[in-house]
């Protein structure tokens, strides 16, 4: 498994100074996956064009690299208790001070002038490569806090994906995209929205399942979400050929956010809006 302190994506743009970026794109909210491509005309292309798209994983194939999802199938510890969205935040803002200006956006996309969710964006970009040497808030913390009570089950929390998931009456949880099979849920969860999909982080505890970073959806569409992660996930292949198709999840899960919202705002604006009103 990945070490979960810092990303393994080789050196990125800057998320914090790639901020914001202002093109005629299908996702203007997005950050270094955006900007370090500036020079890679097909991978801006395959963004808005089907055929495009598909051709750029053909070509990546060619070269060599993983288009389909290459699993993580490290061994899954329990942790003793879950960190608030709260306390992620405050890490987060710690060592990232101008987290609130970036933060929103980022993670909302086209939602981000209506709400002002600093403490969900700002847990949710604690996971992310924010600082130099492609260390994230969270790992920063953890290399200061590393003998103190809470900072184990902050790496379990850090390690375990974010995903897209249907919920079921039974409060039980269903993947809606590619995931190793050991991070499903077994039973019940803890933490559940009442609406019928959900993004959120489902750790493992000692006491069972719970969730952390949920952001409530009344609609979902996976096929979408599925093709810009695995974009990027590829993309980021020509810096580090042996990533998980779960650090995409876990580095970058505010593109997760991102872009289930876009489609929402396109699709099913008045709905996701009302649903995101009443829970927050």
């Amino acid at each position: 498994m990945s070490y979960w302190k810092k990303s393994p994506f080789g050196t990125p743009a800057d998320l914090r100074s790639s901020w914001p970026i202002q093109h005629n794109n299908t996702d203007p909210w997005a950050g270094d996956e955006l900007s370090g491509a500036l020079h890679n005309s097909d991978y801006w292309e395959a963004l808005d064009c089907s055929q495009k798209h598909q051709r750029y994983l053909e070509q990546a194939r060619k070269d060599g690299l993983k288009i389909q999802p290459f699993h993580d199938r490290s061994i899954i510890h329990d942790c003793e208790s879950v960190l608030s969205d709260s306390q992620l935040a405050s890490i987060a803002e710690d060592w990232v001070p101008d987290i609130g200006i970036f933060a929103e956006e980022r993670v909302l996309g086209p939602f981000a002038p209506q709400y002002k969710l600093r403490t969900l964006c700002g847990a949710i970009l604690s996971f992310s490569s924010l600082l130099e040497h492609n260390f994230t808030p969270a790992g920063q913390y953890g290399s200061l806090k590393s003998r103190k009570k809470g900072s184990h089950s902050l790496g379990i929390q850090a390690k375990t994906p974010a995903m897209l998931w249907r919920v079921n009456p039974n409060q039980s949880l269903s993947a809606l995209l590619p995931i190793e099979e050991r991070y499903k849920p077994k039973g019940a969860v803890l933490g559940l929205p009442q609406t019928p999909f959900m993004i959120a982080r489902v750790i493992k505890t000692i006491n069972g399942y719970q969730t952390s970073t949920v952001l409530p959806l009344v609609f979902a569409q996976p096929t979408y979400v599925f093709n810009r992660i695995r974009l990027e996930w590829v993309r980021l292949q020509y810096k580090n050929r042996y990533i998980y198709w779960e650090d995409i999840l876990r580095f970058r899960s505010e593109l997760l956010y991102r872009t289930s919202l876009e489609y929402c705002f396109i699709n099913n604006y008045k709905e996701t809006k009302q649903c995101l009103y009443t829970y927050f």
